[in-house]
Parts: structure tokens; sequence; C-alpha cells
């Protein structure tokens, strides 16, 4: 496959660019206009081309009709579109390290945009469905017949006043079913947008297939849809990977009219980065977690630890990104914080081509404040070790290691709380899966969450 867009523009996420000899059509207008209402870009027309400012953390392709712009992570180093593409597959649908490690992948090509290849994961999901056979269902159908099958519906009967025809309600195995409707709906959608030829044909090709299968008519795709998790078995667990980078692809395309006829000559495909590296490294602890006794809850609030004592009810509520609970002392926790940031680098604002890696950043106040709230609040307080949190930080740097600060009583110097900032390089985390191992950094946060998990056997009398 080669890249088949007639002009490509690059900016990474929280800069500006100016090109002298783009223009926008009047849909190119409407589409800028939803995205700058929603904070994603700002264009500005000058006298002669654009300036266009992509904020912080959103990140993808932007289809205008002459031009396609792709908005990169300023925070990766190098080969970001298929770094990225190969992080969504992983988030996509991995319950298990084999399923990862033997899975094929070509994320390699050059000059595809993130669309493009996120496109060619969904159709590799897809076929692999059609090869193991497209999912049937029984499904009430109600229907006037010579003779009975099913149930007869009474009332509905006596309103026809005919005899020749009987209203029947009965199940019938069918494949027009939530499952294959959510993949064809994806399809159709990505079959107006894709631009690469052979992608594109690839794609009507399973839509064609799919059509035969199910219809769309009476479908409807929200955010809240995309959240929605279907209930998977033994029979149908093979369409969960297609269905989770189907919810993706739909989440991601915030043109609102996605189900048009005709194909769009402008339309976006972004996602908050924010929120996949959240999703990320919660299942990357949940798998290295496995084989130990913990596990990892995603976004688990609590109202009862900022508590207004005078009311005696709940002042504000605490929900780390992450929690590890001890299966064996139920209730431990060790919270877990997920930050978009890169404390190995120092972000250089005028720099529109590449982030500048001369400076130090330090962990914001803020950030300090928020975990050790969380460590006082999540601990528990017989607990053998002083109360813990982790911080996991998008690193790109290959050489970063864990870093440890301590909270102190200032009469006497003894640490009161132990903040765990542990570098997260999402390219060497992916190589290392592939490879079964573990990195370095991975090893030493394992052994520090055992550490923070542990508890003397004396004080739990039975365990």
């Amino acid at each position: 496959m080669t890249p088949e867009v007639a002009t490509s523009c690059i900016i990474f996420e929280g800069h500006s660019v100016i090109h002298r000899d783009l223009v926008l059509t009047d849909e190119d207008l409407r589409l800028a206009e939803h995205l700058t209402r929603h904070e994603i870009i700002a264009v500005d027309e000058l006298k002669q081309g654009l300036r266009i400012s992509a904020k912080w953390s959103w990140v993808g392709v932007i289809a205008f009709s002459n031009f396609e712009l792709q908005i990169k992570p300023k925070l990766h180093a190098g080969s970001e579109n298929s770094t990225l593409a190969e992080m969504l597959d992983f988030i996509s649908d991995v319950h298990d390290l084999k399923t990862f490690q033997h899975r094929p992948r070509n994320f390699d090509a050059e000059g595809f945009s993130l669309f493009d290849l996120t496109i060619a994961s969904f159709v590799d999901a897809c076929e692999e469905v059609v090869l193991k056979g497209i999912l049937s269902d029984y499904v009430s159908t109600q229907d006037k017949l010579p003779v009975l099958r099913g149930r007869l519906m009474l009332l509905n009967q006596l309103k026809t006043a005919r005899f020749d025809q009987l209203e029947c309600l009965y199940d019938d195995q069918s494949t027009n079913i939530p499952e294959n409707k959510l993949l064809l709906a994806a399809l159709s959608t990505c079959a107006l947008r894709v631009r690469n030829r052979t992608l594109a044909s690839q794609v009507r090709r399973l839509a064609a297939i799919f059509e035969d299968a199910a219809n769309i008519d009476d479908f409807q795709f929200d955010e809240a849809y995309a959240s929605q998790s279907q209930n998977y078995n033994r029979l149908n667990a093979y369409y969960r990977r297609a269905h989770s980078l189907a919810a993706l692809i739909m989440a991601g395309l915030s043109h609102k009219d996605i189900f048009a006829i005709g194909a769009p000559q402008s339309f976006s495909f972004l996602f908050k980065m924010s929120e996949v590296f959240e999703k990320f490294v919660t299942k990357l602890l949940t798998l290295e977690l496995a084989t130990i006794n913990y596990k990892v809850h995603f976004q688990k609030e609590d109202s009862h630890i900022i508590w207004n004592a005078q009311t005696n009810t709940s002042h504000a509520s605490l929900r780390p990104d992450i929690l590890i609970e001890n299966k064996a002392r139920p209730g431990v926790f060790l919270p877990v914080d997920a930050k978009y940031k890169n404390y190995d680098l120092q972000i250089d604002n005028d720099d529109d081509a590449r982030p500048s890696e001369d400076f130090s950043q330090k962990i914001t106040t803020p950030d300090i404040y928020q975990t050790f709230a969380y460590a006082h609040g999540f601990g528990h307080g017989q607990h053998a070790l002083i109360p813990t949190s982790i911080i996991l930080y998008l690193s790109t740097a290959s050489d970063a290691t864990i870093k440890r600060i301590h909270v102190r009583r200032r009469l006497d110097d003894t640490a009161s709380g132990e903040l765990i900032v542990v570098p997260i390089n999402i390219k060497n985390s992916l190589a290392a899966l592939k490879q079964q191992r573990q990195t370095a950094v991975m090893t030493e946060l394992l052994q520090a969450i055992t550490a923070a998990l542990s508890f003397r056997s004396d004080e739990f009398p039975g365990f």
C-alpha cells in the first residue's frame, strides 16, 4: 500500500504552524468551526494561507478537502503513528500476553496516517471474524404467516379480523444482531473516508459481506454506546477486538453526520492521548499482575475519604486512575495515577518541529499534593509501611529510572509518605511484551508494588 493524499501537513500537539499555500472550502470551514468549538484546534485564515494551532493532548487526523492534517503527540520520539497504532491495537483487545505476542502486525509503513493504520488493524480484526464465521443468534420476530409458528398474538389477530393470515411471534436464528451491526456501521463509515485505494478495496469487500448479514437502518451510535461493553463468552469472544476497534473508530470520527450519503470531503479522526495513556498503563499493569494476588481497578471512586466532620457526610470524592488491591487483604489499596506528561524533558514551545530535551521538567507541586492525598486516603492505617502512591508518566528516554519522593516530618525527618515516580516508555514496553520479557523499569515497579502492599502477618491475625 502507498499513501494517496495530495498534501499532508504535520503538527505536534500544543504547537502552531503557518502554511502559506493552504485554503479552506466551505465544508472545511464547517469542520474547522466544529473542532474549534470543542477546543481541539484553532484555524485562522490569513491574507495568504492558514495558521493552525493544535491543542494539548488531542492527536489524530483531520482530512480537509485538499490536504490532510496529522496531529502527532509531541512526547513521542520517531515513528509516532506506527507506535500509536500498535498502542491502540494493544488496548483494543488483549486479555493475556500470548494473544498480543502471537498477533501478526504491520505498523512499519512510513507515510501512513494514524487513521489508515487504525483502519488496517480493524480490517485485520474483521477478516478474523469472517474466517471464524459470522455470528448468528435467535431473534424475536413478529410476522403474518399462513400457519401458526411460535406464539399467536391474539390481540393483534382480533384487530386484523382475518384468519387466512396469523399474527405470530417466534424466535428465528438471524445474523442481524448488534454484534454484526456495529461492524457494518464502522465498515460503512470507513469506506466513505479511507483514501488509500488498496485499503478502501478491502473495506468495501468486508462491508459487502456484512451487508448480507445485517442492516443498520435502525442503528444509532454515540459516545455512550462506545463505553458500553458487550457480554462476551466462548461463542462470540473472537468479535471483541473488532468491536473495540470499531467503537474507537466511530468515536474518533467527530463529524456529526457520519451516516451521510456520499463520501464526505472533510472529516476528522481524533482522540485524547491522556485517556489512551490511562487505558494503556491500566492494561499493562493488569497483564503484568495477572499471576500475582492483586486486582487492578480502573477509575474506582470513593466518597468516604474526604469527610465533613460536622455534618458526618461526604465532602468530596477521590478517584485515582488506578487502584491496585491486595486480594489477601481486601480494602488495602495502592493508588496509581497516570500522567500524560514527560518529566524527562522540558518542552520548548517555540520549536514547531520537535520537543527540546535540554532541560529537566520537575514534578509539579499539585501533582505531589494529589498523589499524597491518594496515598494517605487509600492506605491502611495499620499498614507496616508508610503510605505510598505511584505516578506513571510517559517517557521517551531509554535510560529513565524510577524516582522516589518522600514527605518528611519536620520534627524528626522521618518519612510519612512516599511517591514512586515511574517512567513508561511505550515503545520499549510493547517490544518487551512481544519478546516475552520485562523491562528493567517494570521489574522494579512490580517489586515496589509488592513491597507497598505487603504487611506483617502479626498485624492481621489469620492471614
